[in-house]
């Protein structure tokens, strides 16, 4: 009885056809996703930088929280102000497209406020826009303590660190 076997030239040709298949995928698939997280990591984001010139308390229980942007490249889309009464905190969002060493003073409503009872610190974060159009918020830049409060003529607490 003869029986023929697939011959070992055939089995060599299709191990290695099995083996650029493979290979094929996984670097499709790495490609994929080094290319999404380093859409991320854009140095743009490391050059934005702000500066917490003042935090106002005024009258009518808003906050006032004026911000420079320092010089450095970037696509700024709008700033994260995080504020923190010790225990809770609240991250609210304002959009802005400030150019470098602009200052603009931002005011917080009591209603956009609502679950911290006196602000004792604000942070800002920078959120980006990436080269996909997709917007990002970046790690905490700038943070202002509370730790002396005087009042000016026109009676409004002004927050100096």
């Amino acid at each position: 009885m003869n029986r023929k076997g697939i011959s070992e030239v055939i089995l060599t040709i299709t191990l290695i056809f099995v083996g650029i298949i493979a290979v094929g995928i996984v670097s499709v698939s790495v490609g994929n996703l080094l290319e999404k997280e380093t859409e991320q990591i854009g140095i743009e984001s490391l050059l934005i930088n702000f500066d917490v010139k003042s935090v106002r308390v005024l009258e009518n229980g808003d906050v006032a929280v004026s911000v420079r942007r320092n010089s450095g490249e970037g696509n700024l889309e709008g700033i994260n102000f995080v504020f923190s009464d010790g225990d809770e905190r609240k991250v609210i969002e304002k959009n802005t497209k400030m150019k470098e060493l602009e200052q603009q003073t931002f005011v917080f409503s009591q209603d956009e406020l609502s679950g911290i009872s006196s602000v004792m610190d604000v942070s800002v974060a920078p959120v980006i826009a990436l080269d996909s159009g997709k917007k990002v918020s970046k790690n905490v830049v700038e943070t202002q303590k509370v730790t002396t409060l005087t009042t000016d003529e026109n009676k409004e607490l002004i927050i100096i660190d």
